[in-house]
């Protein structure tokens, strides 16, 4: 990909089962991409670990997470997704400002 540390694997070649750690997942491309690279490499990505799931959708009627997850057979987890944001924005008083930005990000992107 064009952004973070810009190489296709970081460290040796993987073998065997393998788990993907990205930032984020958005609409899925990244991580289908990663999932192709260690396919190629005759790994078996079993794991996505992610920090954020934006919740956006994926390329059909589901979710990124429910479509890789269908699509590929892998567990998609996350640290935290957007659900959880609109959630705790709405009850903070410091990041209450951001509730109405988060939900129409969910209503534009969301699945």
């Amino acid at each position: 990909k064009d952004h973070g540390e810009g190489g296709n694997i970081i460290g040796a070649n993987p073998v065997g089962n393998v788990m993907i750690i990205d930032d984020v997942l958005s609409a899925g491309t990244a991580a289908r991409e990663s999932i192709k690279i260690l396919e190629d490499l005759n790994a078996i990505p079993k794991i996505f670990l992610v920090g954020l799931d934006r919740q956006e959708k994926g390329t059909g009627d589901l979710s990124a997470k429910e479509e890789l997850e269908k699509d590929f057979g892998i567990h998609v987890s996350s640290i935290v997704n957007l659900e959880a944001l609109i959630e705790y924005s709405h009850k903070s008083k410091d990041f209450h400002s951001y509730t109405f930005e988060l939900k129409q990000y969910r209503n534009s992107w969301g699945a």
